[in-house]
């Protein structure tokens, strides 16, 4: 087995298990986190979508980020509005974060061993140490949804639902 074909196994795996999380909270998507705050999962639909494509397409690849627009509500650093003021349509991020899962993938099928081991195509300072080569920039994408999963778990406990499993 290549690498390629083992971050594909694990995007495929995040998309089992957080995917049908995202599709359950359609009802409640700004529930947060903690009763006093937290994170929601419109917050997380959209930070994962702009964060994908910006690891994928921007630092990987070298390409623009097709959600740029949206980092002042989901980029890293940020805070879950509580009524998710100005956000795009949840329905709308699901799709698009389906879509941007596909076309990471098809990168990857693109790209052989070496291309893996390369440089990524734009790299700052502060994240050197994180992406020494591409494989790494889709180590950490492919397992982004697995750090949030557990909020979206804490989220569907708190409104009492059972547990879901893929």
């Amino acid at each position: 087995m290549q690498a390629r074909d083992v971050l594909i196994a694990n995007i495929e795996l995040g998309n089992q298990l957080v995917i049908p999380l995202f599709e359950d909270l359609k009802d409640a998507p700004l529930e947060r986190t903690l009763p006093e705050g937290g994170n929601h999962a419109h917050w997380m639909l959209g930070h994962l979508l702009l964060s994908e494509a910006q690891m994928c397409r921007v630092f990987a690849m070298g390409e623009e980020n097709p959600y740029a627009d949206w980092n002042s509500f989901f980029k890293g650093g940020t805070s879950a509005d509580p009524e998710g003021k100005g956000y795009p349509p949840y329905e709308q991020l699901l799709e698009k974060y389906r879509h941007e899962r596909a076309h990471t993938i098809s990168i990857l099928e693109g790209l052989s061993e070496a291309d893996l081991d390369a440089r990524p195509a734009i790299v700052k300072e502060e994240y050197e140490a994180f992406f020494p080569n591409k494989a790494a920039v889709f180590i950490l994408n492919a397992n982004h949804p697995f750090m949030h999963y557990g909020q979206l778990a804490d989220i569907r406990r708190r409104l009492g639902r059972d547990i879901l499993m893929a």
